[in-house]
């Protein structure tokens, strides 16, 4: 194992810390880096001899840096999951409906998508390749269909049938996904 300077093991204990509170906002995760640095600063002040193995017990003290994130944004409680659940209901919303919305409502549902560690990259890309826009093609289709010269085509029905259920199927695997991801951290 190399060693480390006492300064070196801060600025990474901080660098963690800042990693694992990412998903808040920047000026509450400013004050957040702020206080523990306020904190080492005066735990330094009481060390008898600036160590390293004195500054990893000091660090070890304060706590891991995934239990201060944890407590800063409320991981693990029923708050927190209801927000998960609900943010994640979201992106399956965006990306069926967000189409509608000319289109950009589809994006902020694949942008979603790609941010939520719930997801693995084949049900991302499956969630964002399959049928680009959710049900926007479906109402989009119908319309041609019924004003198709000669009466209604059969190969226009079968795109309104596939632009309907190609994007519900989607959905379904990524709901039925978030439950296996869920049941899994249940298990834990």
């Amino acid at each position: 194992m190399s060693s480390q300077g006492p300064d070196a093991l801060i600025k990474r204990y901080l660098d963690d810390i800042e990693r694992a509170v990412a998903p808040l906002p920047a000026k509450q995760r400013r004050k957040l880096i702020d206080d523990i640095s306020s904190r080492i600063a005066a735990a330094r002040l009481e060390l008898d001899l600036e160590s390293e193995v004195a500054v990893r017990e000091m660090l070890d003290r304060l706590g891991t840096p995934a239990s201060i994130a944890a407590a800063a944004t409320g991981e693990g409680s029923p708050a927190w999951e209801q927000t998960e659940h609900r943010r994640e209901d979201s992106v399956i919303r965006w990306l069926l409906f967000g189409g509608l919305l000319v289109g950009v409502g589809w994006l902020v549902g694949v942008n979603r998508l790609w941010r939520s560690p719930v997801w693995s990259r084949s049900e991302k890309l499956l969630g964002t390749l399959v049928l680009p826009g959710g049900l926007l093609w479906a109402f989009t289709l119908e319309p041609r269909q019924v004003a198709a010269p000669g009466g209604v085509s059969l190969a226009w029905s079968l795109w309104g049938a596939f632009a309907v259920l190609l994007p519900l199927a989607s959905a379904a695997v990524l709901v039925f996904r978030r439950r296996r991801f869920h049941a899994t951290l249940l298990e834990a």
